[in-house]
């Protein structure tokens, strides 16, 4: 991966006399810029860098964040905090990776959509858009892209995933940075993602080229030896697919029904491909029926017999597999009814006893394994692969309570993304717009009762000519509406649903002062970031020398000033009410010394200081770009 950097002093190269010496000048200075002498690259993505104003920020000043205490929203039961950042996204995953990026114990999950860069005044860059005509148009979005994945990178816990939504204007330069970023052998899939239907879809020039009618949702993880991504299924009415099939003049796979398994008789003991046992049943006298005799004898409609035996409801198969091979070795071809017992060594089974079911030689396979039943209906779930097609992106402006239109998701489609992850993780949104994903997570939360989180970044404008505060008036007005209840666009109104949201802004400490005054005056700043990074929200103490903050099971001090032994002595009388809390105490320190605070070890309160680790990991962050 190679950066180009442009010379800005060659503004007129009509005016410029290109003597040899100015040539070799130029040519040093590329190789210096560039390292071409080192870095000898022959396939890979190549543009010019481009400087932006929050690199510069970032580079005089220490972002710090302030809580918006009158934005706080505290609608649930549950002791999950979800999190709100105000600021350039920038800012905002330089924070993040003091909170989160060094703590790879939580699994971090990120959804993006970034800008797509069309030219249709959708990307901003530096406070201007970025239109068809720009000469760096690729340049400057790639540039925006790099820093960003690069951080995101760092952010990410080693079993975690990053999803990214793109159009056709930047994907083939989107897969190879994330290539170079995350590591072509951390590639998992690119989604192509229907959007429109062709007959509607947007495009100009039909005479030269199609209608463009899907994007595209790339997925990378951070380690693909830990990365374990569930399956995702598209699901629809099953009599709709069973009626389908008939007018198709096919009949529906699944009409049989085991209405009695019988009497169940040992019958013998067999190995499996890895020496493990595999336990044979013949089951005597069962009763098995297909889905026309029931409606007749019992006067059911087709829909009722469905309702009323689902769990009994199956099809059989030949597919071909070791065990299946061996239990019809081992019981020479039985014709009838057989059921096995054995622990699979891999699969969704892995390690758990598991029994299966033959008829006359082939595999039983049931409906209830590929349905499921929700309101007296059966919906039928089709496992899906690299094209997502039975999604809705209609109907959509008004979701939670908002309109945006900058590229909005079907919160049907963020809530798939999600589901291909871990109940209990965190996830991020730094271009989290309309804030989709935070009314993903609190929907499925309470749904299955998962414990996510979110933490969304936004800029608090939307354009350059419009001071709307997109984060305040747009994303937090979701969240809010979706925890609080609120009228949708039909007049209804929408109960809400609960939960707990912190807000902030981002701010800075300028770094133009004394190592020391720096130290402490970060230190000062701090009490948002170490609450977020240790998840830990509550205010149990507050005093001028140090504030107690707790969680379910966590105590933690920050001390604003130098510690004494007398604050000492303080801290561990207001720390006795709660011993069975795990303590941690952050101080206030400008070399980083801990071992005058042995004492406090000793008696299981766990000291670090503050705030060196902070100042670290910005600085760490800078050299990565």
């Amino acid at each position: 991966m190679e950066k180009v950097y442009a010379f800005e002093n060659l503004k007129d190269i009509d005016d410029i006399e290109f003597t040899k010496e100015k040539l070799l000048s130029i040519i040093e200075k590329l190789k210096l810029e560039n390292n071409y002498l080192r870095k000898t690259k022959k396939y890979g993505l190549v543009w010019e860098e481009q400087a932006e104003e929050a690199e510069k920020i970032l580079k005089n000043n220490y972002p710090v964040l302030t809580e918006v205490k009158e934005k706080e929203i505290k609608s649930g039961n549950n002791n999950i905090t979800n999190v709100i950042i105000e600021g350039d996204n920038l800012y905002a995953l330089n924070t993040l990776l003091f909170t989160h990026g060094i703590n790879d114990e939580r699994q971090i999950n990120i959804i993006i959509d970034p800008p797509y860069n069309t030219g249709n005044k959708d990307f901003i860059y530096n406070d201007n858009y970025v239109n068809g005509e720009d000469t760096y148009r690729h340049s400057k979005w790639i540039s925006f892209m790099n820093k960003r994945l690069r951080l995101s990178r760092e952010l990410l816990s080693s079993d975690g995933v990053i999803f990214i939504s793109i159009d056709d204007n930047e994907q083939s330069q989107l897969k190879m940075l994330c290539d170079d970023v995350f590591g072509e052998d951390n590639f998992i899939n690119c989604i192509s993602v229907k959007t429109k239907n062709a007959s509607g879809a947007s495009g100009g020039g039909e005479d030269k080229k199609l209608k463009k009618n899907i994007e595209y949702l790339l997925i990378y993880c951070k380690n693909r030896e830990r990365c374990n991504l569930k399956a995702v299924y598209k699901e629809y009415p099953l009599m709709n697919l069973i009626n389908e099939r008939r007018e198709e003049g096919k009949q529906y796979d699944y009409r049989q029904v085991l209405i009695n398994e019988g009497t169940k008789k040992y019958m013998c003991t067999i190995k499996d491909g890895n020496s493990g046992n595999i336990k044979i049943f013949k089951h005597e006298g069962y009763i098995m029926k297909n889905i026309s005799e029931i409606m007749e004898e019992e006067n059911l409609s087709e829909a009722e017999v469905y309702l009323k035996y689902f769990s009994k409801i199956c099809s059989s198969t030949n597919s071909q597999s070791s065990i299946r091979k061996k239990v019809i070795e081992g019981t020479n071809d039985y014709r009838g009814l057989i059921s096995i017992e054995y622990v699979p060594k891999t699969g969704k089974n892995k390690n758990k006893l598991t029994t299966n079911y033959y008829i006359n030689s082939r595999i039983v396979i049931w409906l209830s394994d590929a349905a499921y039943m929700k309101n007296k209906k059966i919906y039928k779930k089709e496992k899906l692969g690299t094209l997502w097609d039975d999604i809705s992106w209609n109907g959509i402006s008004s979701e939670g309570g908002v309109t945006f239109s900058s590229g909005k998701k079907p919160l049907k489609f963020i809530k798939r993304i999600v589901s291909m992850c871990d109940d209990k993780g965190i996830f991020v949104d730094f271009f989290a717009g309309s804030g989709t994903l935070g009314q993903a997570i609190l929907e499925m939360n309470k749904e299955d009762n998962g414990e996510r989180q979110f933490i969304l970044s936004n800029i608090g404008r939307e354009t350059p000519e419009n001071i709307l505060n997109i984060c305040e008036n747009i994303t937090y007005r979701r969240i809010r509406n979706i925890i609080t209840g609120y009228i949708n666009s039909h007049d209804t109104y929408i109960k809400g649903i609960g939960g707990n949201v912190k807000y902030y802004k981002v701010e800075f400490i300028p770094k133009n002062q004394s190592r020391d005054a720096l130290k402490i005056k970060l230190a000062d700043r701090c009490s948002e970031l170490l609450c977020i990074k240790e998840n830990c929200f509550n205010l149990y103490k507050s005093g001028c020398q140090y504030n107690i903050f707790t969680s379910n099971n966590l105590a933690m001090i920050i001390c604003q000033s130098f510690m004494d032994a007398s604050m000492i002595s303080s801290i561990e009388k207001d720390l006795k009410c709660l011993n069975s809390y795990k303590k941690i105490l952050y101080f206030l320190s400008l070399d980083c010394e801990i071992s005058e605070f042995e004492e406090l070890n000793a008696i299981g309160i766990k000291v670090k200081p503050i705030p060196q680790k902070i100042m670290e990991v910005y600085e760490e962050a800078l050299k990565s770009w």
